[in-house]
C-alpha cells in the first residue's frame, strides 16, 4: 500500500529532477550502510567478529525479528544490487572507495544472516546488473574494465557463499 501511495509523487519527482534516482539510492545505501554497522556492532558484541562456528544469527536494526528472519534477508538482497548505480553513476571514480567500502560491508552483513536465499538473490542480481551493464554501455575498454571488476565480485561472492550453501 505504501509503495502505491508513493508512487505517484516519487513519479513526479524524478520527472522535475534528473538527479532524482541518484538520491533515491544514496538514500537507501545510507540505510543500507546503518544496517551494516549496527550488524557489525552485534556481531562484536555477541559472537566475535570473525566467530563463524557459532549459530548466531544477526538482527541488526530489525526489531521484529528473532534471530534472522526475512526482513533482514529481503532488506538485503533489495539493497545490495543498488550499489551498482553508483558505478554507472558519472563520477564513479570518486565514487569508487565508497562502493567498495559499502560493498564489503554489505557482504560481511550478508554473510553474518547465516541465510543462503538473500546470498543467492545477489548473486543473481549482480550477475544480471553486469550483463546489463555490458548491454547498453559503448565502448570495449571500459566494459572489459567492468567485466573484469564484476568477475571478480562474482568470485569473491561465490567463494565467500560456498561454505554456508554446503550445510
Amino acid at each position: 500500500v505504501w509503495a502505491l501511495l508513493l508512487f505517484n509523487p516519487l513519479r513526479r519527482a524524478i520527472a522535475q529532477d534528473n538527479d532524482a534516482t541518484f538520491k533515491l539510492t544514496i538514500g537507501i545505501l545510507i540505510g543500507l550502510f546503518g544496517v551494516g554497522a549496527a550488524s557489525v556492532y552485534e556481531r562484536m558484541v555477541f559472537t566475535g567478529l570473525l566467530a563463524w562456528d557459532s549459530s548466531y544469527r544477526i538482527s541488526s536494526t530489525f526489531s521484529s525479528m528473532h534471530t534472522g528472519d526475512g526482513p533482514i534477508d529481503v532488506w538485503l538482497a533489495a539493497s545490495i544490487p543498488l550499489l551498482g548505480i553508483l558505478l554507472i553513476h558519472r563520477r564513479w571514480p570518486t565514487l569508487l572507495p565508497v562502493t567498495i567500502g559499502m560493498g564489503l560491508l554489505s557482504l560481511y552483513t550478508l554473510m553474518a544472516t547465516a541465510s543462503r536465499g538473500p546470498l543467492i538473490a545477489v548473486v543473481i542480481a549482480i550477475g544480471a546488473g553486469f550483463l546489463g551493464l555490458l548491454a547498453t554501455r559503448p565502448g570495449w575498454r571500459r566494459g572489459a574494465f567492468i567485466s573484469a571488476v564484476g568477475v571478480g565480485v562474482f568470485v569473491l561472492i561465490s567463494m565467500m557463499g560456498l561454505p554456508m550453501l554446503s550445510q
